[in-house]
């Protein structure tokens, strides 16, 4: 199961210095989703990061990034899912990893996007959310995933968002989800990097087999 953060909304302090702190530290894949920020400063964010770092980031807003940064991937939100032009625009770019966001089973299975992974929340009470309450069947992964293979030949690997921590993260890897996107689990903590690295390593023994079976 693998680990994926998504930036915050909003930039802090020191952003993108703790953001290649733990890409050193074996970081698998950043979102940044910054909803206010122009495609100016989405190239700016981008610039401040390692480029040896960048096939590893999947950006959630403005698909023309794809020409300047050549091997960063897109996520789309479903504003753009909805829209066939801007899906066309975005597959014609070429994405080296392209994702979506779905906020239930019955609208991953109506997909037809040859997706590489898709988030699918909420799962959990969000903490970076307020209000956003957990309303996925988790048990429901594996009958969807079969369901959705038997018609359509292909399943996207399904990344568990929304409250995700230390606590519950064993629940969704002995479900089956291939991975989990965090947010406030990280940024919402007094040091992103430390949290970064306790997340990783939980992760890591539950890979391994040595983590919580319940």
């Amino acid at each position: 199961m693998k680990l994926i953060i998504i930036t915050t909304p909003e930039n802090l302090p020191n952003e993108t210095v703790m953001i290649n702190q733990m890409f050193e530290l074996g970081l698998e894949r950043l979102h940044i989703r910054k909803p206010k920020a122009g495609i100016e400063d989405y190239r700016k964010y981008l610039d401040q990061i390692n480029p040896i770092y960048h096939h590893l980031i999947s950006v959630h807003a403005f698909p023309e990034l794809l020409k300047d940064f050549t091997t960063i991937g897109f996520h789309c939100t479903g504003k753009i899912i909805n829209n066939s032009t801007k899906m066309d625009f975005v597959f014609s770019n070429n994405p080296k990893i392209i994702s979506a966001s779905f906020h239930s089973w019955e609208e991953l299975k109506n997909n037809n996007y040859p997706f590489d992974y898709i988030f699918i929340s909420p799962i959990f009470n969000s903490m970076s959310k307020p209000g956003y309450t957990g309303n996925i069947a988790i048990n429901r992964i594996q009958s969807s995933r079969l369901a959705i293979k038997m018609e359509k030949k292909f399943c996207p690997k399904i990344i568990g968002l929304g409250g995700i921590s230390e606590t519950n993260m064993h629940v969704l890897y002995n479900a089956g989800f291939e991975g989990v996107a965090i947010i406030g689990n990280i940024w919402l903590m007094p040091n992103a990097v430390t949290r970064f690295i306790l997340l990783k390593n939980y992760l890591s023994n539950l890979n391994e087999g040595k983590g919580q079976n319940t």
